[in-house]
């Protein structure tokens, strides 16, 4: 995630996936609804939607150095 005070914005991207294999027994269905692209994109949809209402409440600074970012790295491991 990387914010920049400047411009009012966050940019958020999306790193490695793995996917890891399933063990035991799964249905179908829940295979399917793992791989589906609207279930690995969800949390980056929600990180963008909840950084935009952050944004609407955001007092822009005057004067900040344009080259200002402010940058995290979030990690997710699901075991």
């Amino acid at each position: 995630m990387t914010f920049m005070p400047s411009k009012g914005s966050v940019n958020w991207e999306k790193g490695e996936e793995r996917d890891m294999g399933f063990k035991g027994v799964v249905s179908g269905n829940a295979v399917r609804n793992k791989k589906s692209s609207s279930v690995k994109d969800s949390l980056i949809t929600n990180a963008y939607a909840i950084s935009d209402r952050a944004l609407k409440r955001y007092t822009q600074p005057l004067n900040i150095n344009p080259a200002w970012q402010y940058q995290l790295t979030y990690k997710f491991i699901i075991k």
